[in-house]
């Protein structure tokens, strides 16, 4: 599967560009990411790996003028270190819109991984 161009938006009060890749590898959804300040001109970078079974959902949304995967991972911790991710616990990459059908694609395929995970650690439980 192709990796997914996004961009973050900025908080209030913050200054500067995050932009980055999303890709599904294997059994996790990885993260790439870049921070340019325009105030203090330096970039800051980094990955972040979220394995299948640490994320609760995902969703596609497409507006007018606003297209966005929607990640909520089961815990903060995972996501703490990438801009923008907001303190309920998701985090909204923006898409542009020659981009959809990849985001479109890339929300199915992790929904589905996601499901198999969830019917894998129910099969568990129960003993199957």
């Amino acid at each position: 599967m192709e990796a997914l161009p996004f961009t973050i938006r900025n908080r209030p009060g913050e200054a500067g560009e995050v932009s980055g890749i999303c890709r599904l590898d294997d059994a996790e959804l990885v993260l790439e990411w870049r921070r340019t300040s325009l105030i203090e001109r330096h970039a800051r970078s980094g990955t972040v790996r979220l394995p299948i079974e640490e994320i609760e959902g995902v969703q596609f949304r497409s507006a007018w003028f606003r297209r966005e995967l929607i990640l909520k991972p089961r815990s903060l911790a995972p996501i703490r270190d990438v801009p923008g991710a907001h303190d309920s616990g998701s985090l909204n990459l923006q898409v542009a819109r020659r981009d959809r059908e990849t985001a479109k694609e890339l929300a199915a395929s992790l929904g589905l991984s996601i499901s198999g995970h969830r019917i894998d650690r129910l099969g568990r439980s129960i003993g199957l």
